[in-house]
């Protein structure tokens, strides 16, 4: 499951690709070795996220995949450093399995992950959420309505020149500022790489992108952008379901909203849902929103 560090072009030039940003190295019993692979000033917190649950999921016996994930930011990520995953076996059943991981980088812990692992089971099936009406992803253009192109801009650096790479995003609703708006937005995202049919590598690519449009929506109901000058954005904790087997090959589709606004904090939940309309996924996350920014907390 640890995978092959690879890339290809049948989308387009992916400068790093899932299987790339995923890839980890065995480094004893329980331990493993992962590498950033992104481009920003700080390392992407989708990424370790990603990281960590397949870290878990390598000490996992038979065919148990992720089913929920509950992480926590901590320390900034150096981005020049290795990082060192460890895995903590908290639990061995016939049907679920628990496992706690713990990613360190020069001796300190930055970011922690528990993820608990299901036997593949039938059982009853239902869904209370319907997926919300959208464009088909072939109908949308590939670059998002008023995203700045001016390399200069500040939000352009944010939004476009750091974007986390190795999927593919197709926003419906257009870039953030302006007049204020309902605090709901949508995209369609995918791989943009072949990612086999490995549902551990699915779930993990899918907490990967999850972490990329989650706080963003908290700045719509205040008509708040990427380039107000004084506006920090930091994940805090981040929190998975996988309610089925999904294809990251194709299409899904993503619905943020923002829940809560208050305390210099912000409160988001998101669904993914496949083309049928099938619910796959659901996310919270919160985050400090705030319009005071502190020395190197410009980025999110």
């Amino acid at each position: 499951m640890l995978g092959e560090t690879q890339s290809s072009g049948e989308r387009g030039d992916a400068p790093s690709g899932l299987r790339t940003a995923l890839s980890l190295e065995l480094a004893g019993k329980d331990r493993f070795i992962g590498r950033n692979s992104q481009t920003r000033p700080r390392v992407y917190g989708g990424q370790l996220m990603a990281q960590a649950l397949l870290a878990a999921s390598n000490t996992v016996e038979g065919p148990q995949v992720a089913h929920s994930l509950h992480a926590y930011f901590g320390l900034r990520g150096d981005v020049a450093s290795l990082i060192d995953f460890e895995v903590d076996r908290v639990k061995d059943g016939a049907s679920y399995s628990i496992r706690r991981a713990r990613a360190f980088q020069n001796g300190r812990e930055i970011f922690s992950l528990s993820a608990s692992f299901q036997r593949p089971e039938e059982g009853l099936e239902h869904q209370a959420l319907e997926a919300v009406a959208a464009p088909a992803p072939e109908d949308l253009p590939t670059t998002r309505a008023g995203a700045p192109t001016d390399t200069s801009d500040p939000a352009y650096l944010i939004t476009t020149a750091l974007r986390p790479t190795g999927f593919e995003p197709r926003w419906i609703d257009p870039y953030p500022g302006g007049p204020p708006r309902p605090g709901v937005q949508r995209l369609w995202v995918r791989s943009q790489e072949p990612l086999g049919d490995d549902p551990m590598l699915h779930r993990a690519a899918l907490a990967y992108i999850s972490d990329y449009p989650a706080l963003e929506v908290a700045l719509l109901p205040f008509g708040f952008g990427w380039s107000n000058g004084n506006l920090s954005v930091v994940s805090l904790d981040h929190a998975m379901w996988f309610h089925r087997d999904f294809d990251l090959n194709d299409w899904l589709l993503c619905s943020t909203e923002l829940v809560s606004a208050q305390g210099g904090r912000a409160f988001v939940r998101g669904s993914f849902y496949d083309r049928a309309g099938a619910l796959v996924a659901t996310f919270t996350q919160e985050g400090v929103v705030r319009l005071t920014r502190k020395a190197g907390d410009a980025f999110p």
